[in-house]
């Protein structure tokens, strides 16, 4: 509170909106002043004058020639309105934010059909709001001008002869050495202060130096300090960076074949080298003796028929080049081809899948011979045996399946046992309830009687299984890694 007897005082509102001024950067805009009949004491926290009586267009804002913090706004009451006494008067912003109340020595306003009509001007003076960030909004075409307005903006406008009286209308410049008037020149110069739109390019001989902290604004200056924290936070288009956490996308990312051990890899690539070990096209099977599985393209010394890609299982030993075995399947066909090598040679490709008892008695049902009943054979000696086909067929499955050690089952868990002059290779196959965190354990359709030697299992969902355990020639533990059944391939002898 001041001693003086009239005065004039801040609102809540008026302090809010300069300290929001102030926080974006923005001028203080004056528009009007109420004029009222009442008696008020000025408060912070008036909301409006106890009776208004009318409400004008400020005429100026004039910055006090002697204080330069004291700020002179000038309001005129026209001769037209009146018939009421002024006590009180409230400043307003553009927006009608109450910004100051003040009161004033009682005065009476006569109106014309009182018969004494005068014009009233009030000058209120108003200190310690930041002069340089104040404007006025102005209607030219209902406001007053007082003479000490006029006197102050003459002093804006070119001086002749110390002549502070006169102002002159200058034509658009053309030629360098002409003079510009105001107009002009506030429309092609970038000013210190204020809001401009910008047209053009513009180059700047140094970096521009933007605001103490980064705006919030969309389209305002970035600075270099916003920009490096972006730098350390945002994945860049170009450059190294270490990316941490789980990035989830929308859609596959798309990215070049890989050339290191850890970078990402392409649909093409992996379907391309999949298996633990890719055979080019056109290699030579002859060669592959190294115990491992397969894939490959069109190859030398594949199954006759075959035409395409194929997977191959070779099991056996290649430090001394005995014993070895090469399993193939063509992708295609479906079709499972055995043959093996003897120190210096391999043996013929033998077509062994879809081989049961059933596949002999459709491949001996093909054969019609002459005399279906009697089947003449002609031993050493001239002694002439006679057995019917029926027997012969019985006696050829008896033998197959028996007396060279040769059986199949082709149940969901099966197996396929070749005799002991095909190395005794049995493999083995099944499905086992699966489920991420689930374990159990898997007993063999058949005992392996000398060896169990691999072990294949991966889930429906294609998520395959390390660390597992050939236990026993009957078993073999597993623990759950995905969330579907599982599949599982074992081989021995």
């Amino acid at each position: 509170m001041t001693d003086t007897q009239y005065y004039s005082l801040l609102t809540n509102s008026g302090h809010q909106a300069n300290i929001k001024a102030k926080a974006l950067g923005l001028p203080i805009v004056l528009s009007k002043v109420a004029f009222g009949s009442g008696n008020i004491t000025p408060t912070e926290s008036a909301t409006g004058l106890v009776k208004e009586e009318i409400r004008v267009n400020i005429s100026s804002v004039i910055q006090n020639e002697i204080d330069k913090n004291i700020l002179e706004i000038e309001a005129v009451i026209p001769s037209d309105v009146g018939g009421f006494m002024i006590n009180e008067a409230a400043l307003y912003l553009e927006d009608e934010t109450l910004y100051a109340i003040i009161n004033l020595p009682a005065s009476y306003k006569p109106s014309i059909d009182q018969g004494a009509g005068k014009e009233f001007v009030f000058t209120i003076l108003l200190a310690s709001v930041g002069v340089e960030n104040v404007t006025l909004k102005i209607d030219d075409s209902i406001v007053f001008a007082t003479r000490k307005y006029v006197l102050s903006e003459l002093k804006k406008y070119a001086l002749i002869n110390g002549d502070e009286t006169k102002k002159f209308k200058v034509a658009n410049a053309v030629e360098d050495n002409e003079s510009i008037n105001k107009k002009q020149f506030d429309d092609n110069v970038v000013k210190l202060k204020g809001n401009q739109t910008v047209e053009g390019i513009k180059t700047f001989s140094s970096n521009p130096i933007s605001t103490a902290t980064q705006s919030v604004a969309v389209n305002a200056l970035t600075r270099k300090d916003y920009v490096d924290g972006l730098d350390s936070a945002n994945v860049k288009l170009t450059g190294n960076q270490t990316i941490a956490g789980v990035k989830t996308f929308s859609s596959s990312p798309i990215v070049p074949t890989p050339t290191a051990d850890f970078q990402a890899s392409t649909k093409k690539y992996v379907d391309d080298n999949l298996m633990p070990n890719g055979i080019g096209a056109g290699s030579n099977l002859d060669n592959l003796k190294t115990n491992g599985f397969y894939w490959t393209g069109n190859t030398a010394n594949q199954p006759s028929g075959e035409n395409g890609r194929a997977t191959i299982l070779v099991i056996g030993n290649n430090i001394i080049n005995t014993a070895i075995t090469q399993i193939y399947t063509g992708n295609s066909s479906g079709i499972t081809y055995i043959r093996t090598f003897n120190e210096t040679s391999w043996s013929q490709w033998l077509k062994i899948s879809n081989i049961g008892l059933n596949d002999i008695n459709g491949l001996t049902n093909k054969i019609t011979p002459v005399d279906t009943d009697n089947l003449a054979l002609q031993e050493t000696g001239g002694l002439l045996k006679k057995l019917s086909w029926s027997n012969l067929k019985a006696t050829l499955v008896a033998y197959l399946s028996t007396g060279t050690g040769f059986s199949v089952s082709l149940t969901q868990n099966g197996y396929i046992k070749f005799p002991s002059w095909l190395g005794g290779l049995i493999i083995q196959w099944g499905y086992a309830p699966g489920g991420n965190g689930n374990s159990g354990t898997v007993t063999l359709p058949i005992a392996f009687p000398n060896g169990f030697r691999a072990l294949f299992v991966q889930d429906e969902a294609g998520t395959r299984y390390t660390g597992l355990t050939k236990s026993s020639l009957t078993s073999f533990p597993w623990i759950g890694a995905g969330s579907s059944d599982l599949g599982w391939l074992a081989i021995g002898h």
